[in-house]
């Protein structure tokens, strides 16, 4: 017995550092759009790139829209970033829920200006089942009011 218990306390010790190291970021936007509710709502560490594809700085959170790989998120952001629609950046910051998995930005690094990702064709449906949120999309519609006249 006595020669086991220095054995479990070697075990024991290393289990409790690795339950209590850090995790790695995230680094992909896929792997962020795969977490539940409630491992997202840990604050999950992410560090990633993405091409911006909308800025409102003049909104109380600055509305920060990124997307990546066909993968787009919201970044709530604070402060006056001056991105522009194509801006490639790198958002650091942690998760959180609020209508999706999204993240509460830490840190936003520019590293350079690029193209905006081909938009996706999305239908009305898509839309309104949120098929599509966050990314950029083209839709096409067709009115059928009458023409005003004079």
């Amino acid at each position: 017995m006595k020669r086991l218990l220095p054995a479990f306390a070697i075990v024991l010790g290393s289990a409790l550092a690795a339950w209590s190291a850090p995790t790695a970021p995230l680094t992909s936007l896929r792997a962020i759009h795969e977490l539940t509710n409630s491992e997202a709502l840990k604050g999950l560490s992410v560090a990633f790139p993405a091409t911006v594809t909308f800025y409102d700085k003049f909104n109380y959170s600055g509305n920060l829209f990124v997307q990546d790989e066909g993968t787009g998120i919201y970044v709530a952001v604070h402060g006056d970033l001056n991105l522009l629609p194509g801006d490639r950046i790198l958002v650091r910051g942690t998760t959180w829920v609020d209508f999706r998995v999204d993240v509460r930005s830490s840190g936003i690094t520019l590293l350079g200006h690029g193209d905006l990702p081909k938009p996706v064709p999305a239908s009305y449906d898509e839309l309104i089942r949120a098929k599509h949120d966050c990314v950029w999309v083209v839709v096409h519609g067709l009115s059928r009011g009458r023409p005003r006249t004079g």
